[in-house]
């Protein structure tokens, strides 16, 4: 299930078409990718730029194309995303899947100087941990150089990933690295925090109840909405 894809645009970007990095990058927490593509698609379709639009995902063509079938804004037949597979396979919007650390900073180091638009990144973080840089250290480096695409082409940096991983804690320095912060820790989430600028997070997602959560700049939201063959109705923001 997707939510309503407004509250994951902010609202200069989505009604004007300012790319000010104030409120970039995004992070969406959701086990499903579904949430990401829909953001993709629907930032090309009413944003259009010359740049690329581009999605790099950690997981196999297989596995990514399962998590999107499950979303029914992306297949109901009434759906105005139904066609997100012809999309996808257009000139616009190009995916890579890459399956190791070195391949995806390989990517990044190639896309320095390429003019990009939107640059979507799904289920990175679980990259580090083969490569043995699971660390803030690790993390950071690869956010870095994402960063560094996006603000060259005043672009739109957005991450997806899983609950269960950005709440993991992790060293502050790679293995092998000698310090006073060896031993230290954090979450995930907060070395996310000094990079990310907006967060959506999706907090229920059954029986066509939805609810999640919108923080950005201060601002702190809860979003309720329900979803029935592809149709987003009775939507209630709150804030908190």
């Amino acid at each position: 299930m997707t939510p309503p894809v407004s509250f994951l645009l902010p609202s200069s970007i989505y009604i004007g078409g300012d790319n000010s990095l104030d409120c970039h990058p995004l992070l969406i927490t959701s086990d499903s990718s579904a949430e990401l593509v829909t953001l993709t698609v629907t930032y090309a379709q009413h944003v259009p730029q010359e740049g690329q639009y581009i999605i790099i995902t950690a997981q196999d063509k297989a596995t990514f194309t399962s998590s999107l079938s499950s979303s029914s804004l992306l297949t109901s037949p009434g759906s105005p995303l139904a066609s997100t597979s012809a999309i996808i396979a257009s000139n616009r919007i190009t995916i890579y899947h890459v399956d190791t650390l070195a391949h995806l900073r390989v990517l990044l180091s190639n896309l320095q100087h390429s003019r990009i638009s939107f640059l979507g990144i799904d289920n990175m973080i679980s990259l580090h941990e083969p490569a043995s840089e699971m660390s803030a250290q690790g993390v950071s480096r690869t956010i870095a150089a994402m960063v560094n695409i996006t603000s060259l082409s005043k672009g739109i940096l957005v991450m997806r990933e899983p609950r269960g991983m950005i709440e993991r804690s992790v060293p502050i320095l790679n293995a092998g690295v000698s310090s006073s912060f060896s031993h230290s820790s954090a979450p995930i989430i907060r070395i996310l925090g000094r990079w990310i600028r907006g967060f959506w997070t999706q907090i229920v997602n059954e029986e066509g109840e939805c609810k999640a959560e919108w923080r950005c700049r201060g601002e702190h939201c809860q979003i309720t909405w329900t979803l029935y063959d592809g149709e987003i109705d009775n939507v209630q923001i709150s804030n908190m």
